[in-house]
């Protein structure tokens, strides 16, 4: 998991931050926190520093998905769906 999405940060240079969201991303969200996850995702030279600096967080609302297609269906789908509502997700 760490592999994929660190190459979708690098691809994208996703500056703002990572964001892993599914079915299964709340139910490992131990393994994810104990540290292994960051130092692969980190791990990556010549890109480690740039690795570093990306915020990744885990999506824990349940129906994450089903708002996202909500607010994009009543025109709310802009920057919002990017910006998790408090609670919604967690630092990793």
């Amino acid at each position: 998991m760490a592999r994929k999405q660190e190459t979708w940060g690098c691809g994208g240079v996703a500056t703002a931050g990572v964001f892993i969201g599914g079915g299964i991303a709340p139910k490992i969200l131990p393994a994810l926190q104990d540290g292994r996850f960051i130092a692969a995702f980190r791990a990556k030279p010549p890109m480690s520093e740039l690795m570093s600096a990306m915020p990744v967080q885990v999506i824990v609302k349940e129906d994450a998905g089903a708002a996202g297609r909500g607010a994009r269906r009543a025109g709310n789908g802009g920057s919002e769906r990017t910006r998790p509502a408090n609670g919604s997700s967690r630092l990793v």
